[in-house]
Parts: C-alpha cells; sequence; structure tokens
C-alpha cells in the first residue's frame, strides 16, 4: 500500500508542479520520488523473499535493494551539496571585517 500511495503523491506533485512551478511542489515531489524508491525495492524483495524464501534469489534481491538505496541517498547527497557550493561560492570562505 505505501507504494502505491507515495507513487500517487509523486504523480500529483510533479504534475502540480509542472502546472505551477513553486518550490515546496518541488521538494514534496522529490520526496515522494524517494519514497516510491524504497518501497519498490521493499516491495520487490519482499515478493522474492515470500515466492523463494532462502534462496540465493532473496538474498541477493535484498542486497541489490539495499545497495539501489544507498546509492541514490548518495548521489542525491551529492547532488544537494553541491548545487548548495554552487548556489554561494563564497560560503566555505571566511571574511575579514
Amino acid at each position: 500500500m505505501g507504494l502505491v500511495t507515495n507513487s500517487w503523491f509523486w504523480i500529483r506533485y510533479r504534475r502540480l508542479n509542472k502546472a505551477n512551478p513553486n518550490i515546496i511542489l518541488a521538494v514534496q515531489s522529490s520526496l515522494y520520488r524517494a519514497k516510491t524508491l524504497v518501497d519498490t525495492c521493499v516491495t520487490i524483495a519482499l515478493i522474492v523473499v515470500a515466492v523463494s524464501p532462502g534462496s540465493p534469489a532473496a538474498y541477493f534481491m535484498d542486497i541489490a535493494g539495499a545497495a539501489a538505496v544507498a546509492v541514490y541517498l548518495l548521489i542525491n547527497g551529492a547532488v544537494t551539496i553541491f548545487s548548495k557550493k554552487a548556489e554561494n561560492p563564497q560560503s566555505g570562505e571566511s571574511r575579514a571585517d
């Protein structure tokens, strides 16, 4: 249910933001995109474990899902950090008054 609900919110906020660009709608869209990715990984891993518990497929699917979420978080974290630095290049330097 979380996958369906978060997907619906993601699509809704994305459409609203495209129709009327707004930072709040953009952030909400990004949040629900992340939640949808995590829910998708968890759902797929749970289905594989339910179909064939204890199999190598279940083991590797769990690892693949965790890796996908970790990579997503790392990439988005890097994008956030570097976009902040690009917006404010003076933020890391101290000023002498």
